[in-house]
């Protein structure tokens, strides 16, 4: 650092030198340039007055010759003639090109004309003789002359009063000069204290200062990095050094922010895994209890229906009563299903064929509500493992939901749903343009009985289904929405491997949503015979006579237990020629439940235990003991007339 100092001591030592040359040469330039201006211009001026004296010593020798026709000054008024024509001739020499030369050529035609015109007159006549309109002509011509000389006066005047001008401002700019030298060392010096106040002393301010910040805590400190290499160099690594301390903290403080968030989502994820246990617990408890009822609610419906003469207003009434009984039993379901966390019928399937399925079933009933959809397939098959009814019934969920959105704002709408794979898994988008959705209720949307609609618009389940069908399925659902402009839910779930045994040529065909089944009207021909006979197990007696009146019409046997208690006996009793067809067991019974059964069958009598349909209020209590219950068919209650005789058909037909 002391050498630069020294550099710029030389420096300026050197620059003040050049300033004096500098001063010297302006004013030998401003000398030079001055006096040659002002020798040409006194030259032009001495010419032009000898030019004017000769002209008046003409004209005067003219009019004096014409009053006393003196030879003498006649001769005298030819030499000032030949004395004017030779100084105007060297003035043209002399004058510089544009308006001067110009001036001197129209003073030099004018005196020709005034000569002429004299020496015509003296030549031609006798004075005597000449009139007076030709004296007027001399004294216009003589007049121009002196016109011209008075403008060539006018422009000398003004060419000294520029010179005189250029005197003075270079005269300023020498005076300035030499003030400005004159101050040069006293500059010098100031800039010298300012470059060590910038150069040293406030770097070392600068760096005190944020050593005092980083010693408070304050990693940000922000300074500038002085040019001069030491204090520079010691500046940007000490900034470098608190940058590197400021990301780490950073670093630091962004993994505990993520791992807040980590927890909070957890947290939250455990709260609503809570709500769900809860309400599993609850449905659990209650489904057996409202289920069993219900089974012979619709059960003896469909049998009086079945009988034939009916009345038509007795059958309409019943028809509604089974109808209304099937709308609870799809309530009751999808309750059930929120508390299973697995689903049985997970297969390989191309996820692309749920929204079109959707499609199929809902784009008439959205058409007719003025409600467009958009749907935007991948190009190729996107595979997951799912179950095929259940995402499908999620699908028809978050469509129902997105146009009752639509609805609620205006008349028309517009649906949009895309399926594709986005970051390694598939996904699923249902964008609609409804009313959206606030941002105090946005994250309570999936909560069970969580509703932004009135009471009698809904039950606050339609939601919390789908977050749980989409759970079931290991994916993750997530949500975005602006009141006014619409809202937008995203399905992400796991692609299949390669692994998986199901080929997706054997994937399995979308089903229909669950609607009103046909009433039994007949029975079924598979069942129809004296010798077939069952073994039903209930702890309920309304399904006991259910069961027994529907299998008694088709002229089957039919053994009923109320309790397990006397199964001992009869299967001791059981021979070759009168076992049974099939074994209808409850799952949920006081006592010996439905599997404490099935393990009795498969210890001592095997074949009844291949013909075993358990029978079950709650699909969760079936989900426990999956692989105990694995290769055994379940009926689920309330079940249909259709549905019973369907699987003691397939019960039959597998062990004819």
């Amino acid at each position: 650092m002391q050498s630069r100092f020294i550099l710029m001591e030389g420096a300026t030592v050197s620059l003040a030198l050049l300033l004096m040359a500098a001063a010297l040469g302006m004013s030998a330039a401003i000398r030079s340039r001055f006096s040659s201006g002002v020798q040409a211009l006194h030259q032009q001026i001495v010419l032009h007055t000898q030019m004017h004296d000769a002209f008046d010593s003409s004209v005067l020798n003219f009019w004096r010759y014409y009053g006393s026709h003196n030879a003498g000054l006649l001769a005298e008024y030819r030499s000032a003639d030949r004395r004017l024509r030779a100084l105007t001739k060297q003035s043209a020499d002399s004058a510089p090109s544009g308006a001067p030369r110009d001036e001197v050529a129209e003073l030099a035609a004018n005196e020709e004309d005034f000569f002429d015109l004299t020496d015509h007159l003296l030549a031609g006549q006798q004075i005597e003789t000449v009139d007076e309109p030709q004296f007027d002509e001399v004294a216009n011509r003589e007049l121009r002359v002196r016109n011209v000389f008075r403008a060539i006066e006018q422009r000398q005047f003004r060419s000294l009063d520029v010179e005189t001008r250029k005197l003075a401002e270079y005269t300023d700019w020498l005076r300035a000069f030499l003030l400005m030298l004159g101050a040069f060392p006293l500059f010098v010096m100031l800039w010298f204290r300012h470059a060590h106040r910038r150069e040293i002393w406030a770097p070392l301010e600068q760096l005190h200062g944020m050593v005092m910040e980083v010693k408070h805590g304050n990693l940000d400190v922000k300074g500038e990095v002085p040019k001069n290499v030491e204090l520079g160099s010691l500046t940007a690594a000490f900034l470098a050094m608190a940058s590197e301390l400021r990301d780490i903290r950073d670093s630091l403080e962004e993994k505990v922010r993520q791992r807040a968030l980590q927890l909070e989502a957890a947290h939250n994820d455990l709260l609503r895994a809570a709500k769900l246990a809860s309400l599993g617990q609850l449905v659990s408890g209650v489904a057996h209890e409202i289920n069993n009822p219900l089974t012979s609610i619709l059960g003896f419906t469909e049998v009086v229906l079945g009988r034939p003469g009916l009345e038509p207003a007795v059958r309409t009434e019943l028809q509604t009563v089974r109808e209304e009984a099937l709308r609870l039993k799809t309530l009751v379901g999808n309750l059930s299903r929120m508390s299973r966390r697995h689903s049985e019928q997970l297969h390989r399937m191309d996820l692309r064929t749920v929204p079109a399925r959707m499609l199929e079933l809902r784009s008439y009933q959205l058409a007719a509500n003025n409600i467009r959809v958009q749907y935007t397939p991948a190009r190729a098959p996107i595979f997951v493992k799912g179950d095929a009814e259940l995402l499908l019934q999620m699908m028809l969920q978050l469509v129902l939901n997105a146009e009752q959105s639509i609805r609620e704002s205006r008349q028309k709408g517009e649906i949009r749903l895309k399926c594709d794979v986005w970051d390694g898994r598939a996904r699923i988008t249902v964008e609609d343009d409804g009313c959206g959705i606030p941002a105090e209720v946005r994250d309570h949307i999936f909560d069970p009985f969580f509703t932004g609609r009135p009471m009698w618009q809904g039950t606050g389940l339609g939601l919390s289904i789908c977050h749980s069908i989409v759970e079931q399925h290991d994916g993750e659902t997530g949500v975005e929405s602006e009141v006014g402009r619409g809202t937008t839910i995203r399905v992400l779930l796991p692609l299949a491997s390669a692994e998986d045994s199901s080929a997706e040529q054997n994937s399995p065909d979308l089903p229909a949503p669950e609607s009103i089944e046909p009433a039994a009207t007949a029975e079924e021909p598979t069942l129809a015979s004296p010798a077939r006979r069952f073994l039903v197990i209930d702890d309920e007696t309304e399904i006991l006579n259910l069961v027994s009146v529907v299998l008694a019409k088709t002229g089957a046997t039919v053994v009923v237990l109320q309790d397990s208690t006397r199964l001992d006996s009869i299967l001791n009793s059981i021979s070759k020629r009168d076992t049974f067809d099939a074994v209808l067991c409850d799952l949920k019974m006081p006592g010996q439940d439905g599997l404490a059964v099935l393990r009795t069958l498969r210890e001592r009598q095997p074949d009844l235990a291949r013909k075993f349909l358990l029978m079950t209020g709650n699909l969760a209590d079936a989900d426990k003991a999956r692989i105990e219950l694995e290769g055994v068919r379940i009926l689920p209650k309330p079940f249909t007339l259709v549905h019973l005789r369907a699987m003691i058909g397939e019960i039959v037909s597998s062990n004819s």
